[in-house]
């Protein structure tokens, strides 16, 4: 085994591998109901049927039993990583969604009106990207053949996450206006992910002359392909606070670790694959290589981590001006160390057999981490009447991967921060409420390395270890965009208002 061929497998085993599905950020749920309208800012209070979220105290502000529904008419988000896969080389994505999103019912305590309970089936994060670039020129860059070859490189992501709460919350009067709240919610958390990068230098002819001899061309090819499949059930607990006081409501909310049940329909395949690759030192060849593993059920392990959260919120009603009223929260989330969130078995096959164990059991590791981070949000609402009033809100949705150092293998979104505005109207017909509204999100981040240079190849790149790609520049632009419409309806079937 030559130094050589040692320091290519492990370049190419420890290389980061970022499969772009695991949203990196706090605040980017959006239920579609009137708290999302006022961009979250309803910790102290107003945040009606998502009150099981934002602090389950104030549940017992919903006085009808209702059932409640919100759906995202249409959606439409846009990525756009310039310079992604090499100058000039980008990767873009416009997704179009429709989907429910929020479904809660409260229940109805007549015999003790101190109590409330809400039952509700929430979506907090949902993600499907799929990007594809591909390089496709004629170049001489097997150096042991003369003349040109056919360089073809493809790099696709097919990436989908989503996470889903269903779960009830409890709010009691202790005594007149002070309440305590609790919530217990089920995490379901669901990942398809997969990256397929593919490189092929192909001859143009089936042979060349060398010292007039008639020698058979060949390829020269670098493959990695990896895919990462569950999904993953874990317990959050949420106890919240809210007190009133003249023309303020002011609320507290403490959201803790979650806690993991268990995983399903898990699994782990990666393959890393290399022939025909010359020598930097021109001396011969780099020994062909093959790695292959897959894992799937239980020799896969899967433990999502969500750190300690600290909420704290104030609504505000002007005595001057009461048809109108001013919101804001702030939430503080706690750091987490950098773990194992996937863990899979070392690899099962190698060729050559002789190839050492380079740290085998992390091959098929995949790893988070959190900084520690404080997000805002502020609203503003306007009772133009008694049946129509109009909402307004601005959110920060800052990524907590920034500045994270993972070495190996990552599932994670791009880790780029992003801003919400939101805006809407609700009208009254009768006791049923419709609320329809707006929502644009953006983010932009520059100078991030990209993600593989397919524009500057060389046989063998000495800089980054690796086969048939150029030396990664620090000039990738992320640039995020997002619009969307949404209706919700509340409907008092139960009975009428007290």
């Amino acid at each position: 085994m030559t130094r050589s061929l040692t320091a290519v497998i492990f370049f190419s085993l420890v290389i980061p591998v970022a499969l772009y599905a695991q949203n990196n950020r706090y605040w980017s749920q959006n239920f579609n109901d009137e708290s999302s309208m006022l961009a979250g800012a309803v910790v102290g209070g107003d945040a009606g049927v998502a009150s099981i979220y934002y602090n389950p105290a104030n549940i017992a502000e919903i006085t009808d039993a209702k059932l409640s529904f919100s759906v995202s008419l249409f959606s439409v988000s846009m990525y756009n990583l310039k310079n992604a896969v090499g100058d000039g080389l980008n990767l873009g994505k416009a997704r179009f969604i429709a989907q429910p999103r929020f479904i809660s019912y409260l229940v109805d305590f007549k015999e003790n009106n101190r109590l409330s309970l809400e039952l509700a089936f929430m979506n907090v994060a949902n993600s499907q990207i799929r990007m594809a670039q591909s390089k496709d020129k004629t170049m001489d860059i097997i150096k042991s053949m003369p003349g040109d070859e056919r360089y073809y490189a493809s790099y696709i992501l097919d990436n989908n996450y989503r996470d889903d709460y269903a779960g009830a919350g409890l709010s009691y009067e202790i005594r007149d206006n002070f309440w305590l709240g609790v919530s217990g919610l089920i995490s379901v958390k669901t990942v398809r992910s997969s990256r397929d990068l593919d490189i092929e230098a192909i001859p143009l002819t089936d042979s060349v002359l060398l010292q007039n001899i008639n020698v058979p061309t060949y390829d020269a090819s670098y493959q990695e392909y990896d895919e990462v499949r569950f999904n993953n059930f874990s317990m959050i607990w949420k106890l919240g606070m809210a007190y009133h006081i003249r023309n303020m409501r002011l609320g507290l909310n403490l959201t803790f670790p979650s806690v993991n049940l268990f995983s399903g329909g898990t699994s782990v395949n990666r393959l890393v694959k290399q022939n025909n690759i010359t020598a930097p030192d021109g001396t011969g060849f780099l020994p062909d290589y093959t790695f292959v593993g897959y894992e799937k059920r239980k020799g896969v392990d899967v433990r999502f981590r969500t750190p300690f959260a600290v909420a704290a919120g104030a609504t505000f009603k002007s005595p001057q001006v009461p048809d109108k009223s001013f919101f804001l929260s702030v939430e503080y989330f706690s750091s987490l160390q950098v773990h194992d969130i996937v863990q899979g078995g070392g690899y099962p096959y190698r060729m050559p057999a002789d190839i050492p164990n380079l740290d085998s059991a992390s091959w098929m590791v995949y790893r988070s981490g959190a900084r520690d981070l404080i997000n805002f949000a502020v609203g503003y609402r306007w009772y133009i009447s008694d049946d129509l009033l109009l909402l307004a809100g601005f959110k920060s949705d800052f990524s907590f991967l920034k500045g994270i150092p993972l070495e190996g293998n990552r599932v994670d979104n791009f880790s780029i921060n992003v801003y919400h505005l939101t805006g809407g109207a609700r009208i009254k017909i009768k006791n049923n409420m419709i609320l329809c509204g707006i929502q644009y999100s953006f983010g932009y981040d520059s100078d991030r390395k990209q993600l593989i240079n397919f524009s500057d190849p060389v046989e063998f790149n000495e800089t980054e270890m690796m086969p048939l790609q150029g030396t990664r520049q620090d000039n990738m632009r992320v640039m995020y965009n997002n619009i969307s419409f949404f209706l919700g309806a509340s409907f008092n079937f139960a009975r009428q208002p007290n």
